[in-house]
């Protein structure tokens, strides 16, 4: 239950965010004892920060689903470049994304 109201709550923000991001940033920046410099640089340098690490992040899940592919491929698991494809896209998840296609696949090798 407190899955869905966090949902709700995060999809209610989102809307307004996406709707009104430009005004909002102003507002709040509006409120921040810096010069309009200062302002400026903060906001280029969380920019660059926010758009370095989805790029790094998508980078490293390519390389991991192309070596996840790979292996499945030397492992002998059917559609390897399937699975590395989907690799691939959950490892954006942190943590347990690759791991959601790997874990079985070992699974599978053990009971095989």
């Amino acid at each position: 239950m407190v899955f869905f109201l966090n949902l709700f709550i995060m999809l209610y923000s989102m809307f307004f965010f996406l709707m009104s991001g430009p005004q909002l940033i102003q507002v709040i920046m509006s409120y921040l004892p810096l010069s309009q410099g200062d302002r400026d640089k903060m906001l280029q340098v969380g920019l660059s920060v926010s758009r370095a690490t989805i790029n790094g992040t998508l980078i490293i899940g390519f390389i991991q689903g192309t070596l996840g592919g790979i292996g499945f491929a030397v492992a002998g698991i059917g559609s390897a470049v399937f699975w590395g494809a989907v690799m691939a896209v959950l490892s954006v998840l942190p943590g347990i994304g690759a791991t959601l296609v790997w874990a079985p696949a070992v699974a599978y090798l053990l009971l095989k």
